[in-house]
């Protein structure tokens, strides 16, 4: 650490090709009491190192707190109406047969899951069809194999139903429902610019999306 200096056991130079740069920083993270005009920062708090005007950048953060993704609103309907608003079987007839979600609850991770509602369309006693609401239809399932359609983005599946849950009784055009939510933090970023001449000067910024643990 004192000299500064990396080892990297198997570089990679075809891939990627140098020179190579490493970046170190050192940071505090306080809360900020007060901004003037001149754009001087009031923190409350003491800072841990003395940080040079030119080397030094200050960053806003929104934190998010804990995030884990999640499964809500499992229900099934004898028959569906291609209504996605609807969050229950909003009185509508349920299904003879159930899927058991209090021994066998949706398998759900971090990685894989996002936010998205589903449903599992009947098309005979045993099998069905995978369709979300904004990534359509993704595939086909059979309640005599665990469901595990693939989040091609992350290579783990959005959500895993075990094969003992279904039990007997499915009809064609039954219909099982549900949300998933994923453990994600939603950001709408605008880029808000004054009416004026162009002044011709550069302008940028970085997003960076940090966190302590991944499951």
């Amino acid at each position: 650490l004192d000299a500064g200096t990396v080892q990297l056991a198997a570089p990679d130079t075809a891939t990627h090709p140098e020179p190579w740069y490493a970046l170190h920083r050192v940071e505090d993270m306080l809360l900020v009491g007060d901004v003037d005009l001149s754009g001087a920062l009031t923190l409350k708090g003491n800072l841990s190192h003395d940080y040079p005007a030119g080397d030094t950048l200050v960053s806003a953060a929104m934190v998010a707190g804990d995030l884990q993704a999640r499964v809500a609103d499992f229900f099934d309907l004898s028959s569906w109406d291609r209504d996605w608003s609807k969050d229950d079987n909003d009185g509508a007839d349920g299904t003879l047969a159930e899927y058991n979600v209090t021994t066998y609850p949706p398998i759900i991770t971090n990685r894989g899951a996002i936010t998205e509602d589903w449903a599992l369309i009947f098309t005979s006693s045993s099998t069905f069809r995978i369709i979300g609401r904004t990534v359509g239809e993704i595939g086909v399932g059979n309640i005599n194999e665990d469901t595990s359609p693939t989040n091609p983005n992350q290579g783990v599946p959005y959500w895993t139903l075990k094969a003992g849950g279904f039990g007997a009784g499915w009809v064609n055009g039954n219909v099982i429902r549900f949300s998933t939510i994923g453990a994600s933090f939603p950001m709408w970023l605008a880029r808000v610019i004054l009416q004026g001449p162009a002044s011709g000067q550069q302008d940028s910024f970085r997003l960076q999306i940090r966190g302590n643990a991944n499951a």
